[in-house]
């Protein structure tokens, strides 16, 4: 039911992430050293760069909703940082082409994990974006991870990074899909 009505917008600002008050600078800054003592200054570029184009369906998703410009901004924060736990797994995993073996696919899961500690550790992080970068890969179901979360018990913010998160995995190339 919610998803309908935003599709035509998460479409149209799938190209970019138009009007986001966003400073994406300001957040390198802050985790540039985190991300830096687990990887290559060419895999941080590349892990705070990739998620932008999440950022403007989701922030579409968002004003679709009505939600305050404030919460759209603390929702594209998220967006933007919602992998940086990937910084903590290694390339042949994140750049396997083909199906991970069930201990890759578990070490892969861990990046939700990963990403929250991150996130947690510098000042200034809302809870808004700490929920769509700890919860976007629950499912309503209670099939996702890290918590099996299930129905409501999964923030409005991390469904709605969830339904992004699947919309891009399916309308992106992937690796794993060649």
């Amino acid at each position: 039911r919610v998803v309908r009505p935003a599709l035509p917008a998460m479409k149209a600002a799938r190209a970019g992430a138009k009007g986001v008050l966003l400073d994406a600078s300001r957040l390198e800054d802050v985790f540039a050293p985190e991300v830096l003592r687990v990887s290559p200054a060419h895999r941080r570029r590349r892990l705070l760069e990739l998620p932008r184009h999440e950022i403007g369906p989701l922030c579409a998703f968002a004003r679709t909703q009505g939600l305050p410009r404030e919460t759209i901004r603390e929702i594209a924060i998220g967006a933007l940082l919602h992998d940086v736990g990937k910084a903590r797994i290694p390339d042949e995993i994140l750049n396997k082409p083909g199906k991970l073996t069930e201990a890759e696919f578990e070490r892969m899961k861990s990046h939700v994990v990963q990403s929250k500690l991150i996130l947690m550790a510098p000042p200034g992080i809302s809870p808004i974006a700490l929920e769509v970068a700890a919860q976007h890969h629950e499912r309503f179901d209670g099939s996702g991870y890290p918590n099996r979360l299930a129905g409501e018990s999964i923030s409005l913010y991390g469904r709605m990074a969830a339904i992004v998160d699947v919309y891009d995995a399916i309308t992106s190339e992937r690796v794993y899909h060649k």
